[in-house]
């Protein structure tokens, strides 16, 4: 039985393999992978914090094809299930968690203004549990052809300025109380498209919870080639 389990185990691993080198998505060849590769080590903080160490060594140890790096690669980082998806552009990965737990989530998509193969590549980081899920960690990042082996942080650029009042029917007041105790918001990338959605998170049932009820609306942004678009949409019941 457990000489099955490695083969298959082995077997799970190599298709993660053959899918990674199989497709690449961009004009210059790169994956998801190669771009994964390319995120700085701070990029990880929310992960590092609580998890194991994803050094570039280990992120790299995570997908390959040796099966024992792997497994030693997943016991150091706490890392347990590998998605990579490089047709769509997407990657994303858990921690084991008994009621919370935490997820990377990337993805990325070509420029159009320009039509040289640049990328703008989205990186979430969120924690879960069985209430609700909340992002710790957004950011974008520009990859160039011009220079391949390093990528430009744009969060700025792209990151619109969100309070509570445009999740919650509540007052600024009751907006503010929420965010200085925490309150944070739910970015969700797609494995498929180019839309992007913000939600609020619910905080729970107490005295605060209480006063800003559920969330009444989300955002989505939408990726045309060269810029984020944002629409405001209610929350269907």
């Amino acid at each position: 039985m457990a000489h099955r389990s490695s083969l298959s185990s082995l077997f799970a691993i190599t298709l993660l393999f053959l899918a990674a080198v199989a497709a690449p998505a961009t004009s210059h060849g790169q994956t998801v992978v190669d771009f994964f590769h390319l995120l700085p080590d701070e990029t990880f903080k929310p992960w590092n914090e609580i998890h194991g160490e994803l050094t570039p060594a280990r992120r790299k140890a995570l997908l390959s094809e040796d099966a024992a790096a792997v497994a030693k690669a997943k016991e150091e980082t706490h890392v347990r299930e590998i998605k990579v998806d490089t047709k769509n552009g997407y990657l994303d990965f858990t921690s084991p968690g008994d009621g919370e737990g935490m997820n990377v989530h990337m993805t990325y998509w070509r420029e159009k203004k320009k039509k040289d193969g640049a990328c703008l590549i989205a990186v979430v980081i969120d924690g879960w549990s069985v209430a609700s899920h909340s992002t710790d960690l957004i950011k974008f990042y520009r990859w160039d052809p011009a220079a391949p082996k390093k990528l430009e942080d744009v969060s700025a650029q792209h990151i619109p300025a969100l309070h509570a009042e445009n999740f919650f029917k509540t007052t600024k007041e009751i907006g503010a109380e929420a965010e200085a105790a925490g309150l944070k918001w739910w970015w969700v990338l797609p494995q498929k498209g180019t839309s992007i959605r913000i939600q609020g998170a619910e905080i729970g049932e107490d005295q605060l919870g209480d006063k800003l009820g559920p969330p009444q609306y989300v955002y989505i942004l939408d990726w045309n080639g060269i810029d984020f678009s944002m629409k405001r949409e209610a929350v269907k019941e």
